[in-house]
């Protein structure tokens, strides 16, 4: 009996220490795993060789992120102990480990006018590129006279919101924060004198537009807290006095801002018109169109919400108003476009907004549309392949409805032939030339035929974020030209000519 008590304690001892080495093990191998993600193996310099690497098999959709981020950080460099892990589930949600500081490179490094870039081949219609954006230009607006051209930097990050979460991205997010009104005096000027607008911490531009004329601008900007709106205006001096001890120009100060302005959705796009329609007083109506359903209508001087409106169809693409101020219509989840019309007060007011008519006739979603210059028709795309052009100068309050005027298929398909659709659409100020995205690709297209007059297949190095075109023409040399804008997340600018039409 006595002698099986030390045989015992001897069993559980020599068990305890095969339990040790093995647990001891398993939390080495776990604890060098945990080292490399926070610290990152220092290799040294490898020299240079003639074999061919063989990349590791990873997900496409990683390597989408994977690309929008190197994108956001052109122009920087990772400074020690960093990291930057993206790993893919196989569900589509990416887990994005960040332990790294971002240092600026040289400006000879990253100079607007480096021979690297004078060195590659342009696109005949490129007249020139606005660089110095410190990350993706998630929005441009040209002012009413063409003259001047306002682009909202934010970042890259809230484009990936519907991937990993908005809240989880704003709070990682390394944003230029910066919206930019450049001087377009000539389109093919070296360089361009820009008014820089830096806002909030924390707020990150997503879109912008002027108001009245280019001495105000209205930013939508997205944030931990949800959306805002800023309305910045130049500060005019108290006195003469004062104007001659500045020496330089007073920098533009808030003059209205509104918080959580769609709760804590983000604002897809912003448009302002002036209002010219009936019984207007000619005040610039400023549209916001959230992610969700809603969409706003704000008075651009006061910041007052005038009116807003639900189009109850599962989630927003887009939505904008007419020249004139008279419409709102809406491009949704459905295929049916909405179409309201604003209406005035005998002193000027917005009075009430009104469902006016739908645009029925595509057979699936419509991802973009815009209203010709006249405000009498709306021009359409949608991911059925089609491109429609309605008349809306109708008596809808006798229920006439809209009518089709042209069809036109979508002149782009991919490896198996299918068609692809437009992602962005803008109409020239004479009516003629519709510009059109997709990814990275840009067309121009003949709006009465629908027939391509030109194509820059690959205008920004990643995806074109928005498009616009100049009100007027604009001096480039000795000529005047209708202008294009178009901004990418490649953190440019880039104006381009229009092309010759069929007609020209």
């Amino acid at each position: 009996m006595d002698a099986a008590i030390p045989i015992a304690v001897l069993s559980v001892l020599i068990g305890g220490l095969i339990a040790l080495l093995f647990f001891g093990n398993y939390f080495g191998k776990k604890k060098l795993e945990v080292e490399k993600i926070a610290k990152p193996i220092q290799k040294p310099p490898q020299k240079p060789s003639s074999k061919k690497s063989h990349p590791r098999p990873h997900s496409h959709a990683a390597d989408k992120v994977r690309r929008h981020f190197a994108s956001a950080f052109q122009g920087f460099r990772l400074g020690e102990h960093c990291d930057l892990s993206i790993m893919d589930n196989g569900f589509g949600w990416f887990y994005i480990f960040c332990g790294f500081t971002l240092e600026s490179l040289p400006d000879e490094m990253t100079n607007v006018n480096s021979s690297k870039d004078l060195n590659k081949r342009h696109h005949p219609l490129d007249l020139n590129t606005l660089k110095g954006h410190g990350d993706s230009v998630s929005g441009l607006c040209f002012s009413s006279d063409g003259h001047c051209l306002a682009t909202a930097c934010g970042t890259i990050l809230p484009m990936l919101s519907r991937a990993v979460g908005y809240a989880e991205v704003c709070g990682g997010a390394c944003g230029d924060g910066v919206v930019r009104v450049f001087k377009l005096d000539d389109a093919s000027s070296k360089s361009f004198k820009f008014l820089r607008i830096n806002l909030p911490a924390g707020a990150l531009p997503a879109a912008v537009s002027f108001v009245d004329d280019a001495s105000s601008v209205v930013v939508a900007s997205h944030g931990l807290s949800g959306s805002s709106l800023y309305m910045y205006a130049e500060e005019k001096p108290k006195s003469s006095g004062e104007t001659k001890q500045q020496s330089k120009l007073p920098l533009p100060e808030i003059k209205w801002e509104r918080h959580k302005v769609h709760d804590r959705r983000a604002i897809l796009t912003l448009v302002g018109s002036t209002a010219t329609y009936g019984s207007a007083d000619g005040s610039t109506i400023i549209a916001s169109c959230s992610e969700g359903t809603d969409i706003i209508l704000w008075h651009g001087r006061s910041g007052k919400n005038l009116a807003g409106v639900d189009t109850n169809q599962l989630k927003n693409n887009m939505a904008t108003i007419s020249p004139n101020g008279r419409f709102i219509a809406a491009a949704a989840f459905t295929a049916d476009v909405k179409v309201w019309e604003i209406v005035y007060s005998k002193d000027g007011s917005v009075k009430e907004v009104l469902k006016a008519m739908q645009l029925k006739g595509h057979k699936s979603a419509v991802t973009w549309l815009c209203f010709t210059p006249n405000s009498e028709q709306v021009i359409t795309a949608s991911k059925d392949g089609s491109i429609r052009l309605w008349n809306i100068n109708v008596r809808y309050h006798l229920d006439e409805d809209p009518k089709t005027l042209k069809v036109f298929p979508i002149p782009l398909h991919d490896s198996k032939g299918s068609t692809l659709h437009y992602d962005r659409l803008s109409i020239s100020p004479d009516g003629r030339i519709l510009a059109a995205t997709h990814g990275s690709l840009l067309q121009w297209l003949c709006a009465e035929t629908g027939q391509v007059l030109d194509t820059a297949d690959k205008a920004h190095d990643g995806d074109i974020t928005d498009v616009a075109w100049a009100p007027r023409t604009i001096p480039t040399g000795d000529k005047q030209v209708m202008v294009l804008a178009t901004a990418g997340v490649d953190k440019k600018v880039k104006l381009w000519a229009a092309p010759p039409t069929l007609a020209s």
